[in-house]
Parts: C-alpha cells; structure tokens; sequence
C-alpha cells in the first residue's frame, strides 16, 4: 500500500506505539536534576489544598519555581495527588504528552493536501529524535511538552474553527484562545503562537494575496488580547521580587553575545542532524566577532532556512510551514532578551518540530504531488525516512539510559565542558549528596573549589562548597563561603543554611536574625519555622519554641522532629504525661528513632522517680 494511502488512525496509532517503545525503559528512572528541589522534596505538592496558592504570589514558595507556570505546577499537583511522590507516575505523564504532541503535529500537517505520508515522517523523526531526551526524562522539565501540547492544540483548533466562509466557529476560537493562555502559563516560549497562526494562513492560504489572512483578523484580536492578558499577570502582577538576579547577556551585551548565541545555534543544529554531543550542560566559546567562521556559518543555515520557507511557499507548503515554524520558534530561546542560559537541549522541543518537517521533505519531495509521483520512488523514500527515524530512535534509547544515574549526568557534564561552572557545581553537589566519605568529599571540594574560580559569582557554587565544607569538619571555611554566597545572591535557601551551621556552632542568638529573614517572605516554610524552633530552644524559649513546633504540626502533623521537639519542651517545662505522648508518636512514625526512644525512657524515669520521692 501506498504511504500516501493509509489512514490516519493508523498512522496516530503508530505515533503513540512508537512513542511508549522508545521510552518505555525510562519509565523507572529516578528523579534526578529539577526533578528533586521541583517535585521530590517539595512538601507543599503533599497538600492539595496548596492549589489556591497557583494565583497569588504563594506561588513562587510553594512551586520551587522562579517564573509563573501555573499550569505546569498544578500538573505537579495532580500527579502527586494520584500517584504519590512515585518517578514512574511522572515519567508516564511525559511520555504521554510527549506522543500527544506528535500526533498532534500529524494532524496539524494532514491538513495540507496529500501530506499524510509526509505528516506522519515529520512526526516520527520529532518524537523518537535523541534531543527529546531531556524534555521527556526529567520530569520537571515537562513544562516544555506541556506548553508544545497547548500551542500545537491552540493550532489544531483554530484549522477546526475556520469556516469555508471565511468566518470563525465562536467557541472553537474560544477554545483556540484558552489553549493558548494555558500554553504560555506552561512556559512563556509559547506567546509565539499568533505568528505560527499567521504563518500557517499565509503558507496554507488557497487564493493569492492576502484576503485569507485578513479574513482571521477576529482570530488574530483574540489572540493578541490573550498576549495581553498573559503579559500583565506574568510580568505585572505576579513578578517574583524573590527570584534574585536577572538573567544577563552571556558576555555583557547583546552585541557583545551575538557571536555565542550564532555559535548554540550551530551546536543545536549538530545535535539534531548528528544526533551527538549530548550533555546537561553545554559549552559554547565566544568568537571575537561575527566575522569569525562559526557565527557566519550559522547566519548563513538562517538565510537558508528562510529562503527555503519563501521559495517552497507554493509548491511544498509543509516543508515551507516546517522552516518557518522552526524560525519563529527559535526566537525565544535566542537571547534576543537574555534567558540564563546560552543553550539547553530541551529549549529545542518546539524548534525540533520544524527541523523534523524539513527533514521529512528531503525524503518525500513530492509532498503536494504524491498522486502523479512514481509509486515506488515514493515508497522507497518514506522507507528511507523510517530508517532514519528509527536510527534516532536507537539513539535515544542509548541517551535515556544515562538518565537513571544523576552522577554519571553530572560526570559527562563536566568531561564536555570542564570549563562549566554549572558542570562542575552539579557535579561535587552530587557527590555530596550520594555520601559524604573522604573520596566522595575530595573531588566534590575539587570540583566546587573550580566551580567558583570559573564564575565568582555563582551563589549556588559557593552554597555547594560550603556544604562539602561543613560536612568535611572545615565549619569556618563553610560559613565564610555560605557568607560568600549571601553577599551575592541573598535567597532564603543561603539563609537556611547560614543558621543550620550558626546553631550547629553553638551560635543561636547569630542564626535567629538570618530565618526571621527568611519568615519575612516565607512564613510557612515549614523546614525555617521548625529551624527557628530549635533556635528559639537553644536560646532558652521553651514556650516560643512550641509555638514554632505547633505551627509545623497544623500542616504536617506527622512531621517527626517537630513532634520530637515538642515533646523536649514540655520535657523541659516538666509536663512528663504530654512529653511521653509525644516522643510515643515519634515512634509510631519511625520506632527505629533512637532520639525518640531515649527521651522516652528519660521521660518515664524521670516521672518515676519524682513519684518515689513524692510518696517517701
């Protein structure tokens, strides 16, 4: 049978099949990266009732996230809610979106006459394409899919909502702009979306000119008022005054950055026609300026692209929409306004799409004219782009392999880019985290000590290295590089971790003023109100110390050490019945608590023995 011959649901069928195949084996992989600060260690995705937190500024302490992505946060939610703190329940859900989005960007292209076969080729080479790896692995990074799945729906309802007279269905281009609104809450690439839309009526336009274009005039006012509504939640009314330093331009200034954003742009085309080069982080040189060879290479694939996207606008329509669709994309994740980071795989996820499109029309050239083409070229051509796909898919079988160790992560980071700051701080951060022994805290101190002289401002490289510090026993170097760290970035995380090592010290009264800070904007940080307890304690207020421990226990009654701790002060205040309650919980939790156990026994004894001396 002819490819252009086969029916849709087949090919939608085969989407997800090979979608679930390619990633099936990730589905047990840990949380690692984002994953564990987003979603593991984030007690407040425990209570449901922290939903009304989406839309006001709780948000940002509740989410762990420094932009609003409302969307993805209450995904994060739900995820918990039904499956628990469980990888597999997350991993699932990626993957799930992930096969929604190619079979929705098959639709998307079937609407382009006789482009099925090559519909379903574009769409098979975005999804099993290794670049998706990142996107689809780490769970918390599903804000990319996520905010795909909205655009390309956004998309697919606005094609459904265009009447042949030149009208719009009213509710499906309210669904459009609903779809849209949700996108950009998702991730903010997506406010895109009103020049996919006019490039996808310019491209698929059946008449000259541009009367088709201005019939969607209703469609592009809605559109543009949902960008509008958008803009004035996220960057009015609900800025994060918290978030710390803006992102800045990699190397100063827009013009003095042209030449490293040119060069990512040629490092993302690498890896998606090479499929290599693979890595959490990447390192990308600065050239002198743009009349070096990497930044003229890469302004020439633009030209290119462009002309490709003018030149096929009649004949191949999809292969015109792909190059513009991958153009329009990429202005969000060039830098244009600074982002933080000068590459990452998974800002490509929308990119790719376009890439798969103009990749999927060197096979199957004939897009528009598969009726007069010769059965058998046709054939052999998509037979030729499914071995490519499945080459990238085998691929990416290969790279998500090597997202069930966060280590060997972090390893490879810092071997492709040893230059990396970031490399190197997730690297010794991990080293400390998996076990502190002396070889463990040797090379992470190596590399946490390398991290800051490459970046001396990197805040979170000093938080790791004072850490490796403290657990090293080198307690004056942790707290003078936690110092470090507060003079350049001031978050309530360095604030934290300045009074755990003041109290553990024996320097409460020093520690108290830093989580007051961190109370100021974080009330209900459970883990600062529970430090401040302690503090309060060591200071010799008991009853201020309850309160802190009580305020824990209404949103975590089973919160161990606030239980414990309660139960030392009423211990100290010599209520020996409500102590023993206490520590008797603790164990109830964990029975293997041997601080629980002790103050127990201690408890009992001493009750006893005032007993005995009551009656002698």
């Amino acid at each position: 049978m002819r490819p252009d011959k086969i029916k849709k649901p087949v090919y939608m069928l085969a989407l997800l099949v090979a979608v679930v195949s390619i990633y099936f084996g990730s589905i047990d992989n840990p949380f690692v990266y984002d994953d564990r600060v987003i979603i593991a260690e984030n007690v407040n995705l425990n209570d449901i009732g922290n939903l009304k937190k989406l839309f006001n500024h709780d948000y940002f302490n509740i989410s762990g996230e420094r932009s609003y992505r409302p969307v993805a946060t209450a995904l994060f939610f739900i995820q918990t809610l039904v499956g628990g703190k469980n990888p597999p329940a997350f991993h699932i859900t990626s993957i799930l979106f992930h096969a929604a989005n190619a079979i929705l960007l098959f639709l998307i292209l079937s609407s382009f006459a006789n482009a099925r076969a090559t519909a379903f080729l574009a769409s098979l080479i975005f999804a099993l394409h290794p670049i998706q790896s990142e996107a689809v692995n780490a769970a918390s990074f599903v804000e990319d899919p996520l905010a795909a799945f909205f655009l390309l729906a956004a998309l697919f309802a606005h094609i459904g909502a265009k009447r042949e007279s030149g009208g719009f269905s009213i509710p499906r281009l309210a669904l459009a702009s609903l779809f849209y609104l949700f996108a950009m809450f998702s991730k903010e690439n997506a406010a895109v979306f009103p020049a996919v839309v006019l490039v996808y009526e310019w491209v698929s336009r059946r008449k000259s000119g541009f009367n088709e274009i201005w019939q969607s005039r209703t469609a592009y006012f809605c559109y543009i008022t949902v960008f509008v509504i958008f803009a004035l939640i996220r960057f009015v009314l609900m800025a994060n005054s918290e978030s710390g330093a803006l992102p800045v331009y990699p190397a100063g200034s827009f013009v003095e950055s042209a030449p490293m954003i040119l060069s990512a742009f040629l490092k993302y085309l690498q890896m998606f026609f090479f499929s290599s080069g693979f890595s959490l982080v990447h390192c990308v040189s600065n050239p002198d300026t743009l009349m070096t060879i990497k930044p003229i290479l890469a302004m020439l694939f633009y030209a290119l692209i462009f002309i490709a996207g003018l030149a096929f606008v009649k004949s191949e329509k999809y292969l015109s929409f792909g190059a513009f669709f991958f153009l329009i994309n990429m202005i969000p994740i060039s830098n244009i306004a600074p982002i933080g980071e000068v590459i990452a795989e998974r800002y490509f996820y929308m990119p790719s799409m376009g890439l798969s499109i103009m990749l999927a029309g060197a096979f199957m050239n004939s897009g528009l004219k598969l009726e007069s083409a010769k059965p058998k070229i046709m054939t052999l051509s998509f037979l030729i782009g499914l071995c490519v796909a499945f080459f990238f898919g085998a691929k990416t079988i290969e790279r998500n392999r090597d997202w069930r160790d966060e280590l060997y992560l972090w390893k490879n980071a810092v071997d492709v880019c040893p230059n990396s700051s970031k490399a190197r701080t997730g690297y010794g951060r991990r080293l400390v985290e998996i076990g502190a022994t002396p070889s463990n805290l040797k090379e992470a101190i190596t590399n946490l000590e390398a991290a800051v002289r490459l970046d001396p401002r990197h805040y979170e490289a000093y938080l790791a290295l004072g850490t490796a510090y403290w657990r090293a026993g080198r307690y004056d170097e942790a707290l003078k590089t936690y110092y470090s760290a507060y003079a350049f970035h001031p978050t309530n995380d360095v604030r934290y971790n300045i009074a755990l090592l003041l109290n553990s010290l024996g320097r409460p009264a020093q520690a108290k003023p830093m989580i007051e800070e961190i109370l100021i904007t974080q009330p209900d940080w459970n883990a600062a109100v529970y430090l401040m307890g302690n503090t309060l304690l060591y200071l010799g207020d008991i009853e201020g110390a309850r309160r802190r421990y009580e305020h824990v226990l209404e949103s975590e009654p089973s919160h161990a050490n606030a239980l414990g701790m309660s139960g030392v002060t009423y211990l100290q205040a010599g209520d020996f019945d409500t102590a023993i309650s206490f520590f008797r919980k603790v164990l109830q939790i964990d029975p293997n608590n041997q601080a629980a156990s002790a103050n127990l026994e201690h408890a009992i004894r001493t009750k006893d023995a005032l007993k005995k001396n009551r009656r002698q």
